[in-house]
Order: C-alpha cells, then structure tokens, then sequence
C-alpha cells in the first residue's frame, strides 16, 4: 500500500540548513548580512525560530534534502511542524512534501504536482514540483530526478520564504543557491522570483542533451529495421523490440513531464503580469516565455521521436512475425517430405512384409526337409505358433483400446515434456517488454 505520509524520518543524517539575507544589505557589512544555519533536531529548530522571532530579513531560504530519490526527506516531522507554524506556512504546503514520500519502484513517474498560487491578504503562497534529468558518470546512465519549491511572499514587507526540496545533498541547484546567497547577487534582493529562474535555468537546458542520447540510441535500430528483408539476414530480434518499446516509453514520458513544466510557466507567467508581486514589468517574464517555448519544442521533439518509435517497433513486430511465418512455412515444406519418404518407406515395407514373414516361418524348426524323399517334412507342433501369434496380437489390440478409453491420459504421459522459458510465459513476456511484473501490477491495483 503506498502512503503520501510517509515523507519524514526519525533520525535524519543530512541537516536541514536555512539560508538568510538581511533587510538593508547597505547598512552593514555584506558578510553581516548572509547567515547559515544547519538544524539537525527539533530543538534544534526551536532554538532557531527562538532567536529569530522579529524576522528581520529579506529573503530565507530552508533546504530539505533526500538521502537518494526513493527515500523521504532528512527531516523530522516535530521538525517540519515548527518550522511551518514558525513561518505561517498555509495548508498548501504540504502537498509538496507528499511527492517525496518512500518509493520501492517507479511510482507517479511523470506526476508533477501542478502550479497552485494562493492568495491570503497582501500574502501570495505559490508551490509546484518540476521532473529533470540528470546524468550519472559512475554509472553511464541518465535518470529522472524531482524537486520541489515552496514560495511565500509578503508584499507589504518584501520578504520572500522558500521551501526547497532537492533529491539528493548538495544537489546542483541547492549548490548554486547558496553561492548566490553568499554573495549577495543583486537579483536576490531585486527580483522576488530569483529562485524559479534558477530551477529552470539550473536543470531544464539537460532535457535536450537527454533527448538527444535516447535518439542516437533510437536512429541505429530505426535504421536497421526499415532496411531489415523477411528473407535476408536479420541483424534484429525480440530483444532490439524490447529496447524501441523502452525508448517509446521514455519519450512518451518526456512530453508528459515537459506539459507539467509549461502549466508552471504558464502560471508563473501569469502572476508576474498580474503585477500582484511587483508593481512594474518584471524582466523574468521573458525568461519564462524563453523557457516555455524551449519546452513546447523539446516537448514536440520528444513526441515526434515517440511516434517514430512506434512506427518502427510495429515494423519490426511484423517483420519478426512474417520471418516466423516463413520459417513455419519452410518447416511445414520439410515435414511434408518427411512424409512423403515415410510414405515411400511404409510402402516397400509392405512390399516385402509377406516374403519376409514367409521366410521367418521357413526358417524355423518347424520344418525339415526328408534327404530320402527330398520333400519338406512339418512338425504337428507348429499349432503352437499361430495360437501365440493370434493370443500375442489379441492381447496387443486389447491394450490398445483399453489405453484409448482412458482419453489418451497414458499416451500424453509418455509424451516428451518441453520445459518453456521462464521469458516465455505470460508474466515473462509482460515484464520483458513493459518491464512490469504480474506483483507490480497487484500492487498498483491494490494502491488504486
């Protein structure tokens, strides 16, 4: 059973850190007015909130971290607690949290939590998560990351609360935050929205180089497919049908991921031109136009390649079929010369069946030929041989019906047993070619 509450720990490893600029950044040093704080505990958090209960600053950013992408958060729930009641955190907050809960396998792989914008007074709380891809040099493979960001704005004050989640520690994006924190850019002061921009400049411009490498993946199979004959050497099987069906997937779920991206856009669009945050024409507007409109082409790029994959994967299946077909035809062209041999065979068989069996009985005791008279002499005892023929051949006829009046259960029996392939049965084909077990499968209906 999966649970959206499963988001926190007992016993986090990683700490929860709280980045702070101050009000005036021009009345003090500019080190002065920069402060880190890593909190490991609730008391911790409480000690925090405690000396900071005036709120004295510009921006405060809290980063939560998880250990990898399919365990929950490194923070307590008592944690989590405090520190929303500390900051007046609305109710929406907590649907974020809920998509980091602990996963066993890939589920919700393209759910992105939707763009929500609430409005309470001079107050603006604004939550979404966003889905990136990530590339992985230990191990040569890309993979699809998650984060999350919680925006609360004061309008009357211009203090700006961020909640970041990140998927891993010292993620890419936490990493530039807190250079930029630390060295007090401007556009941190000047542009409440400084940290969207960075989320989609830090993570989105990898979605092309993903695309990119599951096409040169694709062309070579795309190729050697449509230049594949049913009667040629065919350089592709059911594994090169199980790698398409793969990449269709991953590109089905790239246009899926990239639409949830161009709703937050669209959105974050939306409230900037609204002036309801800034009072004139903010320059990110046209930051996330560029943006949106990079993913409207990625998003066609990536749906265009899913098209072309299925195409080729259907291509390939019949070609896979026909060449079977074929050789179930060239099969069938070879048991019918078989039988016209056994044909031929069982025929001289009968052609010397009665010489033979003539000879066999000649060539007995039975009968002797008299050097006096030189004629064959029989023996009266050769009765015997046709009473154990007949009884021989009776008792042969009889077991034979008795065996076919049990329906054939002996004669299937005796029958060579043909031990199939585990990838050949129904769950084998399944989880060949969707990668999805008949267990996954009773999981998600269970979850459903």
């Amino acid at each position: 059973m999966i649970s959206f509450d499963n988001y926190c720990l007992d016993h986090p490893v990683e700490p929860v850190q709280v980045f702070e600029v101050g009000q005036d950044t021009t009345s003090f040093p500019t080190r002065a007015s920069y402060q880190r704080s890593d909190l490991r505990t609730a008391e911790d958090t409480a000690s925090f909130l405690r000396n900071n209960q005036n709120n004295q600053y510009k921006c405060r950013l809290v980063s939560i971290c998880q250990r990898t992408a399919w365990r929950p958060l490194q923070i307590t729930k008592p944690m989590l607690d405090l520190l929303v009641a500390g900051h007046g955190i609305g109710p929406s907050f907590w649907a974020v949290p809920s998509c980091f809960y602990r996963r066993t396998d890939d589920f919700e792989v393209v759910f992105c939590l939707p763009f929500t914008e609430s409005c309470s007074g001079s107050v603006i709380e604004i939550s979404y998560t966003l889905r990136y891809p990530e590339y992985k040099p230990q191990e040569d493979t890309w993979v699809i990351r998650q984060t999350g960001i919680y925006h609360r704005y004061d309008k009357t004050t211009s203090q700006s609360l961020f909640v970041l989640f990140n998927p891993k520690p010292q993620s890419k994006a936490h990493s530039t935050v807190e250079n930029l924190l630390c060295n007090l850019c401007p556009e941190v002061e000047s542009d409440p929205f400084w940290l969207h921009r960075v989320l989609f400049a830090t993570y989105f411009p990898t979605w092309r180089k993903y695309i990119a490498v599951q096409e040169k993946r694709f062309l070579p199979l795309a190729r050697s497919a449509i230049a594949s004959f049913i009667d040629g050497q065919l350089g592709l099987g059911y594994d090169s049908l199980r790698t398409l069906t793969g990449l269709q997937t991953q590109f089905l779920e790239v246009s899926t991921i990239l639409a949830s991206a161009t709703d937050v856009l669209d959105g974050l669009c939306a409230l900037i031109s609204s002036g309801l945050m800034t009072s004139t024409d903010h320059t990110g507007v046209h930051f996330y136009k560029n943006q949106r409109r990079e993913c409207v082409a990625n998003s066609h790029n990536a749906s265009h390649l899913q098209e072309r994959a299925q195409i080729v994967s259907k291509l390939l299946a019949d070609t896979l079929l026909f060449r079977d077909q074929a050789l179930a035809k060239q099969q069938n062209s070879n048991m019918l010369q078989l039988n016209k041999s056994a044909v031929f065979i069982t025929t001289l068989t009968l052609v010397y069946l009665p010489s033979s069996f003539l000879a066999t009985i000649f060539g007995m005791n039975f009968f002797d030929m008299d050097q006096v008279s030189n004629r064959i002499v029989g023996t009266p005892m050769i009765w015997i041989f046709f009473v154990s023929s007949i009884a021989l051949t009776a008792v042969t006829f009889l077991l034979y019906y008795w065996l076919l009046s049990r329906d054939g259960a002996a004669f299937r029996g005796l029958a060579p047993k043909i031990r199939s392939s585990p990838a050949w049965t129904i769950e084998g084909v399944r989880s060949r070619f969707t990668g999805v077990s008949n267990a996954s499968i009773e999981l998600q209906e269970c979850s459903a």
